[in-house]
């Protein structure tokens, strides 16, 4: 049997090793291909296997189910809301359970930088998630900050409503169509509508994460050759936010300090 200290260190390096190459190419392609993730995930099952008996030596029976329970129904069942609204893609939602099977139960707690006192801990995959989270949070008012300082202009003359101009303000940025055309892996958050009264300007505070960006391209072109539009038009786009990123930086605070933020909670 493998001693299970040494497998919670292999786990670790593991997720981070495997987090930060899926994160490259989440930024670099927005992609990452099917038989990666469920060759990642067949090492996960088989190191989630090895570490059984280890669980069964520490913990009593019950105790283990409780947690295991918890950790393969909470944990997918966060990401999968986010991905029934198109905000992450099924690659993420793969990924994390793969975190959730690897650490199942509270043994990780023991290897935290910041030990707390606390009896009780959270399955791990939840302050991971949580984490993960906030830092998208984080994330939104430097944006907001950074666009109003340098397209407030821009933004000012988008013609909707003060909530979906604070998403737009927090998601995206302004390019000239000429420029979006040259871009991989970003999506409008408007489209040109032509009625009777001329091209009507709709924006979206969202995309699907099953869109292709060259479709959107491909009828750009088309509003141009039409005469619709031409290249200097301003329009709204968004690369979205490489979810695997804060994911791996979640794991890492996780590392830090466990589940600290949620002392109260557990107390």
């Amino acid at each position: 049997m493998i001693n299970l200290s040494v497998l919670v260190y292999v786990k670790i390096a593991y997720v981070v090793v495997m987090l930060t190459y899926f994160s490259i190419l989440d930024i670099k392609y927005r992609d990452i291909p099917d038989k990666q993730v469920w060759f990642s995930l067949g090492i996960a099952v088989l190191l989630f296997i090895l570490s059984i008996p280890g669980y069964l030596e520490l913990y009593n029976i019950r105790f283990f189910l409780s947690y295991l329970l918890m950790t393969i129904v909470i944990g997918p069942l966060i990401l999968y809301i986010l991905y029934y609204k198109d905000l992450i893609g099924d690659a993420d939602v793969v990924i994390a359970s793969e975190i959730a099977i690897l650490f199942p139960v509270v043994e990780i707690y023991d290897y935290v930088y910041m030990k707390t006192s606390v009896v009780i801990h959270l399955p791990p995959i939840i302050p991971i998630l949580l984490y993960t989270n906030l830092l998208v949070l984080v994330l939104l008012p430097i944006i907001i900050v950074k666009n109003i300082v340098l397209y407030r202009n821009i933004y000012r003359g988008v013609e909707t409503g003060f909530f979906k101009k604070i998403v737009l303000l927090a998601t995206s940025k302004p390019v000239k169509v000429s420029s979006y055309l040259k871009m991989k892996h970003v999506f409008p958050l408007e489209e040109f509508i032509i009625d009777k009264d001329g091209v009507k300007r709709r924006f979206r505070t969202t995309f699907s994460i099953q869109e292709d960006y060259r479709d959107h391209q491909e009828r750009l072109k088309e509003l141009i050759r039409k005469g619709v539009i031409d290249e200097d038009t301003v329009m709204i786009v968004t690369y979205g936010i490489p979810y695997l990123v804060p994911m791996l930086l979640g794991f890492i605070l996780f590392l830090l300090i466990g589940d600290l933020l949620f002392i109260p909670l557990l107390s």
